[in-house]
């Protein structure tokens, strides 16, 4: 009777342990938690200044207008107006790495002009410049989102003159306007607001081409022809829009 006492308690605990290695291989096991995958975080892809675009620009120039009020003797005055500009212009971009090139021309209205009057001999002049356009390179490097260019190309720019005598034996009145062209150069920063959007201020340098005439003693000695025109510097900031 003991004998079979002990067999039935050695049963019992063999069939306990076994039930026991069935319940911990049903749970989970702490040296083999199962790990979070790690978030994928998507990266956005860099900007590119290749495309087409167009837009508007608005600035301010100085130089250009010839000089009235130098040694104005009494009984003479001039005037000047605001040398500002308003336009639009158009442009392609190339990019390959961060090297960008392109090209571009606009087209401004100018409000410049200079008018003098001398009462002694009722003469009144006036010089005005009506519109400046211009075609030219772009060559840049890229940050991303900003871009820093230079530019050079060919300048265009209409301007009229005219003088009034009102003296009774000699009233008339002579007006001319005409184009001419010249070089700019220049150089700017654009950056990028939006994918299609930019902002972009730039400085222009621009020589008109004319004639210059040497006197002396009023008589004419030499004549030069060329780049000797009115020059200017323009400041101006623009907004484009890219397809």
């Amino acid at each position: 009777m003991h004998k079979l006492s002990c067999i039935a308690a050695l049963s019992l605990l063999g069939a306990c342990g076994l039930a026991g290695q069935v319940m911990a291989a049903d749970l989970p096991s702490r040296m083999s938690a199962p790990v979070a995958p790690a978030p994928v975080v998507a990266t956005p892809p860099a900007f590119s200044w290749t495309g087409f675009y167009a837009g508007i620009n608005g600035g301010y120039g100085w130089g250009g207008l010839p000089n009235y009020k130098k040694d104005l003797e009494p009984g003479r005055r001039a005037k000047t107006t605001a040398n500002v500009m308003f336009g639009g212009q158009v442009g392609y971009n190339y990019q390959f790495g961060s090297w960008v090139v392109g090209a571009e021309a606009d087209f401004d209205k100018l409000n410049g002009s200079v008018k003098a009057h001398d009462s002694e001999f009722g003469v009144s002049a006036s010089y005005r410049r009506e519109y400046m356009a211009t075609g030219r390179a772009r060559f840049g490097y890229a940050f991303d989102r900003l871009l820093v260019f230079g530019t050079a190309g060919i300048a265009f720019q209409k301007a009229s003159i005219s003088i009034t005598n009102s003296d009774a034996e000699s009233a008339g009145r002579f007006s001319k306007s005409a184009w001419s062209k010249g070089l700019v150069i220049g150089a700017g920063v654009e950056y990028a607001l939006m994918d299609n959007v930019t902002l972009k201020g730039e400085y222009l340098y621009t020589r008109m081409s004319g004639t210059r005439t040497r006197s002396v003693n009023n008589v004419t000695v030499s004549k030069e022809s060329g780049l000797a025109g009115p020059s200017e510097s323009v400041v101006r900031a623009g907004l484009n829009y890219k397809f």
